[in-house]
C-alpha cells in the first residue's frame, strides 16, 4: 500500500499490467478513478475488481484529480494528456510512485536499445546469489507497484516510453547500454529517441554513478559529453579495454573501477556474444559499486540461465544447438545473435521494422543457409539475393523443418539453428514470446 499517497485523489488510465498493480497498490489508500480505451480490457478488469470506479474520460471527476497515473503505452498525444495541462494535474507514473514510497532505498535503473532484460535480470541474480535482496521490475517481469516496498533496493529496467514519464524518481546507479534505431513509430525523429534515452542520466542521485556502454557510437558521444560535468562515469565495453571502467574481452573481466582485478569467466551458454559481453561488464560495475566481491560477481554470472527468447539457449540435438532470440525484433538485435555464432542455420521474417535487412548479409560468412517466413519474407529474400543461400518459407514450422533437415546432413560437427527474425511477429503469432514458445516446442518434438 502507498500510505504516501493518502487520501490523494489519483486517475488511472490503461488497465494492463502497469495499471492493475497500481490499483491494487493505491486502492484503500487513495481516492480511486480507472479507464482504458479498450472495452476488452475494461471489462475484464471490472470483473477482476467489481468496486473499481471506471469513469469515462468526459466526466468532469478527470478535472479533479490531484495527480493521473499514465501507463507507459499511452501515447503522449493521448486526451488525458490534454485534460491534465487544462487543469494544471500532475501526470505521474508507477516509477515515481514507488519511488516517493521508497526513497530512502537504493535504484538501480537500467536502459538501452538492446540487452535491457538480460542486464537487469543479471544484476538482480547476482546481487540475490550475494544475499542482497534487490527485487527486478518495470518493463521486464513484474510492474513496480506489485513489489514490495520495504526493500533495501531494486533494480528496474526502464523503457524510453517509461523514461518519458518520469519526474520525481532518483537512482544511484543509472545504466545506459546502447542506442539504436527503434520506436520511430512513436518518436518523430532519431534524436527524440536519443533524447528520451538520454533522460535517464538526469536522474542520477547527488552521489549516483553513471554506467555507460562505449562500444556504441551514439552513447560514446554521450560519455564524452558527460566527462566534462559529471565525475562517476563507468565506462563499459567489450571490444576494447577501459582504463577507468569494466571491460570483458573473450571470457576474461577487466576490472579498473576501485581495483586493478582480472577475472575468468567459465563459457555460459546462455550469456553468448558480444552484446551479453557488455551485459555483464554492466552487471560487474553495478555490484561493485554495490559491495559485491569480485569473485562473488563471477560465481553469480557463471549459474546465470538467462532470460527467456533473448539468445536463449534451448538444447543440443546430434551436434546442433538450438537458439531462441525470438525478441530480436529489429536488425540490430538480430545482428548481434548473429555475430555470436557461426554454421549458423538461421531463421527469420515477420514484419520488417527498419529498412536495414540487407545489413545482415555481413554475416553470410556465418550463416550456412537461412529460412524466412512470414509477412516480410520476400523483403528478406531480396535483400538477401546472391548474398547466402535460402529457402522461403510459408510459416516457422516449415522453416523450422527444413533448418533441421539440412543441418542433419551436412558437414560440420558442430552446428546452430538460430531464431533470429530480425522482425515484429504479430503477422502470424500474439507476440514475440508466442513465436518463441513454437520455436522451443518444435525444438522439444524432435526425434533422431
Amino acid at each position: 500500500m502507498l500510505l504516501s499517497q493518502k487520501n490523494k485523489k489519483i486517475g488511472i488510465l490503461g488497465l494492463g499490467k502497469t495499471g492493475t498493480s497500481s490499483y491494487q497498490a493505491l486502492s484503500g489508500v487513495a481516492s480511486v478513478i480507472c479507464w482504458d480505451d479498450v472495452s476488452a480490457t475494461r471489462e475484464i478488469f471490472q470483473t477482476k475488481f467489481e468496486d473499481a470506479n471506471i469513469v469515462n474520460l468526459s466526466d468532469p471527476q478527470w478535472n479533479e484529480q490531484d495527480r493521473i497515473l499514465v501507463s507507459p503505452g499511452i501515447h503522449p498525444l493521448h486526451q488525458i494528456i490534454k485534460i491534465a495541462n487544462s487543469y494544471g494535474i500532475d501526470i505521474t507514473s508507477d516509477i515515481d510512485l514507488l519511488f516517493e514510497e521508497a526513497s530512502g532505498s537504493n535504484f538501480i535503473a537500467v536502459t538501452g536499445t538492446n540487452g535491457k532484460s538480460t542486464s537487469t535480470a543479471l544484476a538482480a541474480h547476482i546481487l540475490k546469489e550475494a544475499d542482497l535482496d534487490y527485487p527486478s521490475g518495470g518493463n521486464i517481469g513484474d510492474a513496480v507497484l506489485s513489489l514490495n516496498t520495504n526493500k533495501p533496493g531494486y533494480v528496474l529496467e526502464l523503457s524510453s516510453f517509461q523514461l518519458d514519464l518520469i519526474k520525481s524518481f532518483k537512482a544511484k546507479i543509472a545504466v545506459l547500454l546502447n542506442i539504436t534505431p527503434d520506436h520511430l513509430d512513436r518518436y518523430q525523429t532519431m534524436e527524440a529517441y536519443i533524447d528520451s534515452k538520454k533522460k535517464i542520466l538526469s536522474m542520477l542521485d547527488e552521489n549516483g554513478f553513471c554506467i555507460i556502454g562505449v562500444d556504441n557510437e551514439i552513447t560514446k558521444n554521450i560519455a564524452n559529453s558527460l566527462t566534462k560535468s559529471m565525475i562517476k562515469i563507468i565506462p563499459i565495453s567489450a571490444l576494447e579495454p577501459q582504463p577507468h571502467g569494466v571491460s570483458v574481452l573473450d571470457n576474461i573481466v577487466y576490472d579498473n573501477i576501485f581495483e586493478s582485478k582480472i577475472l575468468e569467466l567459465q563459457n555460459n551458454k546462455r550469456l553468448q556474444g558480444t552484446h551479453n559481453k557488455e551485459n555483464i561488464a554492466s552487471c560487474y560495475a553495478i555490484c561493485r559499486i554495490l559491495g559485491v566481491k569480485p569473485e562473488k560477481i563471477i560465481t553469480g554470472i557463471n549459474s546465470f540461465k538467462g532470460l527467456p527468447h533473448r539468445m536463449e539457449y534451448v538444447c543440443s540435438i546430434g551436434g546442433i544447438s538450438f537458439y531462441n532470440d525470438s525478441k530480436a525484433t529489429n536488425t540490430d538485435s538480430a545482428s548481434r545473435s548473429l555475430d555470436a555464432l557461426d554454421n549458423i542455420y538461421w531463421l527469420a521474417g515477420g514484419i520488417v521494422k527498419d529498412d536495414n535487412v540487407e545489413s545482415l548479409s555481413k554475416y553470410s560468412n556465418k550463416i550456412k543457409k537461412a529460412y524466412f517466413f512470414g509477412r516480410d519474407k520476400e523483403i528478406f529474400a531480396k535483400a538477401m539475393n546472391g548474398k547466402m543461400e535460402f529457402t522461403i518459407c510459408a510459416d516457422l514450422e516449415e522453416a523450422f523443418a527444413i533448418a533441421f533437415k539440412d543441418a542433419i546432413g551436412d558437414k560440420p560437427a558442430f552446428k546452430n539453428i538460430l531464431l533470429a527474425p530480425a522482425a515484429a511477429s504479430l503477422d502470424q503469432f500474439k507476440n514475440f514470446e508466442h513465436r518463441g514458445e513454437v520455436f522451443i516446442r518444435l525444438c522439444r518434438e524432435i526425434t533422431i
